[in-house]
């Protein structure tokens, strides 16, 4: 288009501005790669230039062939004036159902406020997107009611699909509305095999479920997606605002940033995931009972801000952990207990030790009259866990204040390059007392924080042994429920001696957070007497049963380190050797 700069102290210098703006739109509108569809409420100069003219009944008959027009001569933009467009049927963006061929479509309003898609009743979802296309939708809203979602997407699984619905879109400056009075039952975002794609400044209110991304074939892991700054402000009780499920292969690799929700209805959930690596950061979550529950999956994290469960709600709980969640991480700036509240803050089922979950830089406001309890697994890390506590309790075990080696005045394995250990070193007395040959000790100790690899076994000597029996002397590792997990080469030459023992295990063993037992098996004609602190009846297992003890006797007449152990079957014993791990 020709177009001659204005002089500088041109008079009446907006007359060829607007001329050359003229240019420009009849150029464009003129073009098959634009198409503008006017609602039938748009200003008249609008109706009078669209290539579309919509009259406020089935609307969606002029869009869908301004799609299908653009979709037929491999995408373009579509154009929305400002106005209402009501939709009869559902608008359906679909590419070429091959990934090789790639069709992009533009849809975008006036403004989120300015143009409205209105779905009418019993639609699926107000606009459908299949068939691998890349969508970008833009400045506008959008009404649903009845169990209607907003935009919905499925893959058709086809053979060149690559199993996508969508993939390389954008989705931007949206707003999305239910009715507001707690009977609207569907999704404003219902998206199954996302793939690769942005959303940005995305606002949800009245409805009676927010966002939920989903995978639909085994062969296929949707994801790669970011959403920035969504608002979801749910209507009505048993909503979620923001879901991912995996019902088929994993939904994965999503990152939330500044998404926040709102519910003003009973047993609703912020944040449910069922899937792998996804990541909230930033969000504040209110007046749900359940803030955040990854019924499965794993690696995901949530760095949240102000999060606060139901006023007066029953069943309150913060963080809830499914036996199949695993090595999920969870921290909040402010944890708000209601007054006069009840809240489980972690409730921790996971059921693979080696990967626990891990809950740090919680910071829990206990108000006037509340209680905030807990329930956890064995492998779960507290870390930097605090509290204001102004009137409320909250259950022992669950504050977890920050330590380090300058403000710990205890000294910790670590101090001695150790991993764990029975006690302190420093504790230990200069004599010891005789063990019996052929007979296992065991030594209980602790890893904590996190999995740990473990190559050597350390004792001390006091009284070297003497005939001891080649091939029968070891040290080895055991869990907690009694089976062998390590031994050591043979000891005989080794126990001759005094001084402290680094005896390497035949190979490392990764340790997951939990308890284990160092054993001791000696055969000879006197077995060397190893290194213990204080020892009484009752001084070194109270409040245990025998088979949590941290120091048993036996089993006896052994000659090899027993492949399992029966721990409730042997004697606690007063002989609390010292062992470490490295």
């Amino acid at each position: 288009m020709p177009f001659s700069p204005i002089e500088h102290g041109t008079l009446n210098w907006d007359v060829p501005v607007n001329q050359a703006f003229e240019d420009v739109w009849t150029e464009l509108a003129a073009a098959t790669f634009y198409q503008l569809v006017a609602a039938s409420d748009a200003p008249a100069s609008v109706r009078s230039r669209a290539q579309y003219v919509c009259d406020g009944t089935a609307d969606d008959v002029q869009i869908q062939a301004a799609i299908d027009s653009a979709l037929a001569e491999g995408g373009g933009r579509i154009v929305l004036s400002a106005g209402t467009f009501n939709l009869a049927a559902q608008l359906v963006l679909a590419g070429a159902d091959d990934v090789e061929t790639e069709i992009d479509l533009t849809l975008t309003g006036q403004g989120p406020k300015v143009t409205t898609l209105a779905a009418g009743s019993g639609l699926d979802s107000a606009i459908h997107l299949t068939e691998v296309i890349r969508a970008h939708l833009a400045d506008f809203g959008i009404t649903i009611s009845g169990a209607s979602h907003g935009i919905s997407s499925n893959t058709t699984n086809g053979a060149d699909s690559g199993h996508r619905s969508f993939w390389q879109s954008s989705f931007r400056s949206l707003q999305i509305h239910g009715p507001w009075d707690g009977t609207h039952t569907g999704y404003a975002l219902h998206l199954g095999s996302p793939f690769r794609s942005v959303f940005e400044n995305i606002e949800i209110g009245g409805v009676g479920n927010g966002w939920r991304m989903f995978s639909e074939h085994a062969d296929f892991n949707p994801g790669d997606l970011t959403v920035t700054r969504s608002f979801v402000d749910l209507s009505g009780a048993g909503g979620t605002a923001y879901r991912i499920d995996s019902p088929a292969g994993t939904m994965n690799q999503t990152v939330w940033t500044m998404c926040e929700a709102y519910a003003n209805g009973a047993t609703s959930t912020g944040i449910y995931i069922a899937g792998s690596h996804n990541r909230f950061i930033g969000s504040n979550l209110e007046q749900f009972q359940t803030l955040v529950n990854v019924a499965s999956g794993e690696s995901n994290s949530f760095d949240l801000n102000y999060v606060t469960c139901r006023d007066g709600g029953s069943s309150n709980k913060a963080f809830v952990c499914g036996t199949g969640a695993w090595n999920n991480r969870f921290s909040a700036n402010y944890l708000n207990v209601h007054t006069g509240d009840s809240l489980v803050a972690v409730q921790d089922a996971n059921t693979s030790a080696a990967c626990p979950n891990i809950f740090e830089r919680i910071r829990i406001e206990a108000n006037s009259g509340t209680t905030t309890t807990y329930s956890k697994v064995a492998s779960t890390v507290f870390r930097d866990i605090t509290a204001f506590l102004g009137g409320g309790t909250i259950q022992a075990g669950l504050l977890s204040y920050p330590l380090t080696t300058v403000n710990d005045s205890s000294f910790t394995p670590a101090d001695h390059n150790l991993i764990a250990w029975t006690s302190d070193p420093a504790t230990l007395r200069s004599t010891s007392n005789t063990i019996t040959s052929g007979t296992v000790y065991l030594h209980k100790v602790k890893i904590v924080n996190r999995s740990t690899v473990v190559s050597n076994i350390h004792l001390g000597i006091e009284s070297a042994g003497s005939g001891l029996t080649s091939g029968q002397c070891f040290v080895g590792l055991y869990d907690s429920s009694g089976t062998r997990l390590a031994v050591s080469a043979d000891q005989a030459s080794n126990w001759t001696s005094t001084g402290g023992k680094t005896i390497a295990l035949t190979s490392p063993q990764t340790l997951a957070v939990g308890y284990y037992y160092i054993a001791i098996l000696a055969v000879g004609t006197t077995p060397p007497q190893f290194s213990m602190g204080a020892g009484g009846a009752m001084s070194v297992n109270p409040g245990l049963t025998t088979s949590t003890a941290r120091f048993l006797t036996g089993p006896g007449s052994q000659t090899s380190l027993p492949s399992s152990i029966t721990l409730a079957s042997q004697t606690p014993n007063t002989r609390a050797h010292w062992a470490a791990l490295s």
